[in-house]
């Protein structure tokens, strides 16, 4: 049986909240190779993830590949970007995200 959407959810979620990144982007990798659509759900939960890690850069680049691929972004998405602004005080940034 091969993992359903549900599945690569938590397991990009929880992966992504304890701080092993690197790993909830390969399985984003496989989930793509398998062709799965990757949602807002997964892409916000590696985004967190990154943010806790402190690499913006990271984040803000997944952030425009999720543009790019069509996929919707919600208020968890920009609320996860914002708030890492506000800590990290990046103001300016988190100005322009919402322009």
């Amino acid at each position: 049986m091969l993992p359903d959407l549900v599945i690569y959810n938590t397991l990009n979620f929880r992966l992504s909240k304890c701080g092993r990144v690197s790993e909830a982007k390969k399985f984003l990798k496989i989930m793509v190779e398998l062709g799965q659509l990757a949602n807002v759900v997964i892409y916000t939960s590696l985004m967190n993830g990154m943010c806790r890690e402190e690499d913006v850069l990271s984040a803000m680049t997944l952030l425009k590949e999720m543009e790019l691929k069509g996929c919707s972004l919600n208020s968890c998405t920009y609320n996860t970007l914002l708030h890492r602004f506000y800590k990290g005080r990046m103001l300016n940034n988190g100005i322009e995200l919402y322009r």
